[in-house]
């Protein structure tokens, strides 16, 4: 047990210091990490003010990250290219993030770091500039973009668009009126529809039910279904449901009769002895038994079917092109099934199952419209599970 303890010490203390080595501020600035090796200073500083080899570290971390920093706006602003403004703003975010963070623990508690100096710039003013002049060049170009009357021009303008409100929720009166045309404009709008083209006549309510199709779990950025018209929307695609055939069989209803019996101790009886006399036991008295007797129950068993086949196919149709875009063949059967009986006689000599049979009653068969309708629900989940599979191929 002692060995065992010792064993989980030595590891413990093993994994300890290989973390720890791993996690060297030293080593963050051998790699070009040299925020990360600030953050693990600051930390150390925190918790022990004077620690100078954190001091030294943080202070070749806190000039080598400016310095890579400032050469990069330094080469941003020599291209003068207005799509550089932005990642110039987000430099300057990141340096005064990085001041912020540093002046936490500065100036350093230590005699050994009296000749350690940091330098800290007041970014404000160069953020403001940079930011207001990053959110025109976004919003600008946002607008070019919606002119092309593409969805993938508008879904970028809505990312610009949104930047730009990231940067200031109350940019101008129009932009949050541009974020929603711009989210409209980018999506892809699919409008479900009913086509009878069989020879049957569909009931009154059949199309109605089918457009009922819960198709909300579908919808997501840049994707929407409707199962019901919106007149305020350009639909890019129509999926129409076609009904090819509809076939309903006769009605089937088939009966079988038979008897079911059972033995049962029903009171009991005198047992009698050779000649026909009453036994008697050695006290004199009667002898009795249990009276068996066979009990018999007369069944009319009657069992009904009638189904329904609806096939047909889903059609993707491009309302820009006027083009089929997919076709799937689309097949959904039902069944009104029913079993009952009529049971005359001692029902104590059916089995269980028979039993239940019995408390059922005939039903009447389903109209032809009744049945066509049970297929409704059937056809929405074939519907749904072709629309989520071919709900990837559509951009």
């Amino acid at each position: 047990m002692y060995r065992d303890f010792n064993k989980i010490l030595f590891f413990s203390l093993f994994f300890a210091i290989l973390l720890s080595s791993c996690v060297s501020p030293k080593k963050f600035i051998s790699n070009g990490q040299y925020d990360l090796a600030i953050e693990y200073s600051v930390k150390k500083l925190k918790k022990k003010s004077s620690h100078t080899k954190s001091i030294f570290t943080l202070e070749e971390a806190f000039n080598r990250a400016n310095q890579i920093d400032n050469d990069r706006i330094s080469f941003l602003e020599l291209q003068q290219d207005d799509s550089n403004l932005e990642e110039i703003f987000s430099v300057y975010n990141n340096m005064k993030r990085r001041q912020l963070l540093v002046k936490t623990v500065y100036p350093f508690n230590s005699s050994v770091a009296s000749g350690v100096t940091l330098n800290f710039v007041n970014f404000d003013e160069k953020m403001m500039s940079y930011k207001k002049d990053a959110s025109d060049y976004l919003y600008s170009k946002a607008k070019k973009l919606l002119l092309n009357k593409d969805k993938l021009s508008a879904r970028e303008a809505y990312r610009n668009l949104i930047r730009v409100k990231g940067y200031y929720p109350n940019y101008n009166d129009n932009i949050d009126f541009d974020i929603q045309f711009a989210k409209n404009q980018g999506t892809l709008y699919f409008l479900l529809k009913v086509k009878n083209k069989s020879n049957v006549i569909l009931p009154n309510d059949f199309a109605k039910d089918l457009k009922r199709i819960s198709l909300g779990g579908l919808n997501r950025m840049w994707k929407e279904y409707h199962s019901q018209v919106d007149s305020l929307i350009d639909y890019d695609y129509f999926i129409s449901l076609k009904i090819n055939e509809i076939q309903v069989s006769p009605e089937i209803q088939r009966e079988k009769e038979y008897n079911e019996s059972k033995t049962i101790k029903d009171g009991t009886e005198y047992v009698l002895d050779s000649n026909g006399n009453v036994l008697k036991d050695s006290l004199g008295n009667d002898v009795k038994r249990p009276k068996e007797v066979e009990i018999t129950c007369y069944v009319n068993e009657i069992y009904q079917k009638k189904s329904a086949v609806v096939t047909g196919s889903l059609e993707y149709l491009n309302l820009s092109s006027n083009q089929i875009k997919f076709t799937d063949p689309i097949r959904y059967e039902t069944s009104f099934e029913h079993k009952s009986a009529k049971c005359v006689g001692d029902k104590r000599a059916l089995s269980k199952e028979t039993k239940k049979i019995c408390s059922v009653q005939t039903l009447p068969f389903p109209s032809n419209p009744g049945m066509i309708m049970m297929t409704a629900d059937g056809l929405k989940n074939v519907m749904i599970n072709i629309i989520s599979r071919r709900d990837g191929n559509l951009k």
